[in-house]
């Protein structure tokens, strides 16, 4: 950090001594001095996206969610057609288990770039995860015609979530988490011979 910290004065080599300095206060554990290092070059490199990227990176790490979502938010106005970005903001609200505004971050994704397996499988799991607790909401409800109309909404959540799965199959035939939410949706969606299919190249996968 000492010698990192004389480059800037020296002009040598822009931004990036700056960088080299919050890592290196990153891996002393010192993450209030990283941050405060990062939140110093907006002023100092006032046309630089990269640090908000970087901003974005380290507060998902720290599982500081709602500083990296005001980040991206920034980060999208600049960059509007940046895929990645609508996936990070997906995976935070998937890993908060705010599976509808997960599905909408993941979607915009796609809708730019629709060929990144964990952008489709993402969503596919947020669907999956949406229904299965509509499934256990289901499952409180005592009148006849209502748990049957609550289970019907559930399965159409799941049947929702098949197309991603099997474009993220498509993607990555050889993921075993895919084939695994393959089955279950075959299974719940009564689509044996696709059941049956999957069921076999994953034990085949497995060893089994």
């Amino acid at each position: 950090i000492k010698y990192f910290q004389q480059c800037p004065d020296m002009k040598y080599l822009g931004i990036t001594p700056n960088y080299q300095i919050f890592e290196s206060y990153l891996g002393m554990g010192d993450t209030i001095k990283g941050e405060a290092t990062l939140m110093e070059l907006p002023k100092l490199f006032p046309d630089d996206k990269t640090i908000t990227l970087q901003l974005i990176d380290l507060y998902i790490k720290s599982g500081k969610n709602a500083e990296a979502q005001k980040y991206i938010k920034i980060a999208k106005e600049a960059d509007p057609t940046n895929y990645t970005l609508y996936f990070a903001s997906g995976i935070i609200y998937l890993n908060e288990e705010n599976y509808d505004n997960a599905i909408i971050e993941l979607q915009k994704s796609i809708d730019i770039n629709p060929e990144v397996f964990d952008t489709q499988y993402g969503i596919g799991a947020a669907h999956i995860n949406k229904a299965a607790e509509m499934f256990k909401a289901a499952n409180e409800i005592m009148d006849v015609k209502k748990y049957s109309e609550a289970i019907d909404l559930a399965n159409a959540v799941y049947a929702k979530a098949l197309p991603f799965m099997e474009k993220a199959y498509q993607l990555n035939p050889d993921d075993t988490y895919t084939m695994e939410s393959l089955k279950e949706l075959y299974y719940r969606l009564k689509k044996t011979d696709k059941y049956n299919e999957i069921k076999a190249k994953l034990d085949a996968a497995l060893g089994k």
